[in-house]
């Protein structure tokens, strides 16, 4: 900064509507004299949320396709830590053991 004074670079991701708000409290609670932006898209995969069965448990499972191809699978983390502590087992080895059985269920349920 400017004779090495110490700076700040605040971040800020809003919905469009807010946009003015937001810039009007940081002119009045703050010394900036302006600032940047930049307009941004977001592009995202189709979600789908399934259920799985799992050490004798319901699990649940968010799953992002590209197409009709399952890309991601991302089991609950708080029902994977509560099987993990009721059995006793490593969280790792749960979540791998559901992802698994997600991507079963979910390749056995797609029409090809």
């Amino acid at each position: 900064m400017k004779k090495n004074r110490p700076g700040v670079c605040l971040s800020i991701l809003c919905r469009a509507e807010h946009e003015q708000e937001i810039l009007e409290t940081l002119f009045r609670e703050t010394t900036t004299l302006g600032v940047r932006r930049n307009v941004m898209d977001r592009v995202f995969l189709c979600r789908k949320f399934v259920s799985v069965s799992a050490f004798g448990r319901s699990v649940g499972v968010k799953v992002a396709f590209l197409g009709n191809e399952a890309v991601n699978v991302h089991p609950e983390f708080e029902h994977c830590k509560a099987i993990a502590m009721e059995q006793n087992l490593p969280l790792l080895q749960v979540i791998d053991k559901v992802k698994a059985l997600a991507l079963l269920q979910i390749k056995t349920q797609t029409p090809k």
